[in-house]
């Protein structure tokens, strides 16, 4: 009970802050018509075809720093940062707000941080940017707040619900916003862990950045809830799986089958923990457009089809498979391309929300790599997503190729852009 008191309590405080303010309804909207983006101003419209840039982390004096991080000690390099964006083509960038810029704990919004995010938005619109706002961020692990490492489940599942409720709330008058993004990369455990996220990478500063999102660190909890829920005796289980229990399994702690498909429960637990990953989404999506039914929702998953009933449009990250010597680099990636997106449904619009070069071989033309992927993804899609990390001299690099890499990307990518 006192949780849902503060709740109220934070909500009902939020029209005292910048960017949740009274304001008009947005001047422009997004509708999704024949599957395509089409945005709207009074009675006109025209065709909008999202492309643009992650901007998931920056450069300043030879650190890696998050947004929040810049717009705390230099916002001025976020302006400049946008600006350059839109000089190269850009009409879309997707940003990363951490859980902790929203939350000082489980029910109790971080309003500092919320007016940073004001800022950022006023940022973009000043540039001619629309936002893809991506909730829930715990990309450097090290910034984990003590809160969030000590949360239960059930404590993540209200402080989740407070976040996009709050920022729904916060923004949902603001024109710059064309959709709210979930989280990043967001999956469910298989079995019990104390990791919050995986999929590092470390900077040439030494920092770790993480990108894949894990949900349910206490899983085993959950299933065990569900199958005493679902078969309600230790005989009806037991007749249900003729070797229950299994060794150390009891009524009070259900096994979680090995992931491995020759598992006879194999299929029924990822059919339950798919369910939870479906549930998660909506539960948030559900929240969200309580507070704002304006803007559109997504989620940039690993895999977008259990979401299907949460999104108004699916997201995809497409990168270059590894290719081995004498291959042929941009056959194996189009083959590779093709059969991934083959598995999104083709019921909404799909964007590919992240792509770049990350390996090629030294003889590939960066400008081929891209008009490959464009070819192979164009029917398909409805907008596209790569990368801007600051200006290139402001980078730190490790190797003089990836910088080149990066600036001929950028010229690719400028060449591409819609007019």
């Amino acid at each position: 009970m006192r949780r849902h008191v503060l709740l109220l309590i934070s909500l009902g405080c939020l029209v005292s802050l910048g960017c949740h303010a009274a304001r008009p309804e947005p001047a422009e909207r997004f509708t999704i018509e024949d599957g395509r983006f089409v945005l709207r101003r009074g009675q006109e419209s025209r065709p909008f075809t999202p492309w643009g840039f992650n901007y998931d982390r920056t450069v300043v004096d030879g650190r890696d720093m998050l947004l929040e991080d810049v717009m705390r000690e230099r916002p001025a390099i976020v302006n400049e940062d946008f600006a350059a964006m839109r000089r190269l083509g850009g009409n879309t960038v997707r940003i990363f707000i951490s859980t902790s810029e929203v939350l000082a704990s489980p029910d109790r919004v971080n309003d500092e941080g919320l007016q940073r995010l004001d800022r950022v938005l006023d940022m973009a619109g000043a540039n001619g940017l629309k936002v893809i706002l991506v909730g829930l961020a715990t990309i450097r692990p090290a910034s984990i707040p003590e809160w969030m490492q000590n949360a239960s489940d059930e404590q993540m599942e209200a402080a989740e619900l407070l976040f996009w409720r709050t920022v729904a709330r916060a923004c949902r008058r603001r024109s710059e916003i064309f959709t709210y993004d979930l989280q990043n990369e967001p999956v469910v455990h298989w079995s019990n862990s104390d990791n919050w996220i995986v999929g590092c990478f470390d900077m040439p500063d030494g920092q770790r950045f993480c990108y894949v999102h894990q949900h349910y660190r206490q899983i085993e909890s959950k299933w065990t809830r569900h199958v005493q829920a679902k078969y309600g005796t230790v005989e009806a289980l037991r007749q249900h799986w003729p070797d229950f229990p299994r060794t150390g399994e009891t009524w009070d702690r259900i096994a979680v089958p090995a992931f491995d498909g020759k598992d006879p429960r194999f299929a029924e637990y990822a059919a339950w923990n798919r369910g939870v990953f479906a549930a998660w989404a909506q539960r948030l999506a559900d929240a969200i457009r309580v507070e704002d039914d304006t803007h559109l929702i997504t989620v940039g998953a690993l895999d977008p089809a259990p979401l299907a009933e949460a999104v108004d449009f699916y997201c995809y990250h497409l990168y270059p498979p590894a290719a081995g010597p004498g291959e042929d680099y941009l056959a194996k990636c189009r083959q590779d391309w093709e059969q991934r997106l083959s598995k999104v449904p083709a019921d909404k619009p799909l964007v590919i929300e992240e792509f770049y070069p990350m390996w090629k071989p030294a003889g590939v033309p960066t400008a081929d790599v891209l008009e490959t992927m464009l070819d192979v993804t164009r029917d398909r899609c409805a907008g596209w997503i790569s990368f801007y990390w600051g200006a290139a001299d402001r980078l730190t690099w490790v190797a003089t190729e990836n910088r080149r890499l990066y600036e001929e990307w950028q010229e690719a990518w400028s060449a591409h852009a819609p007019k």
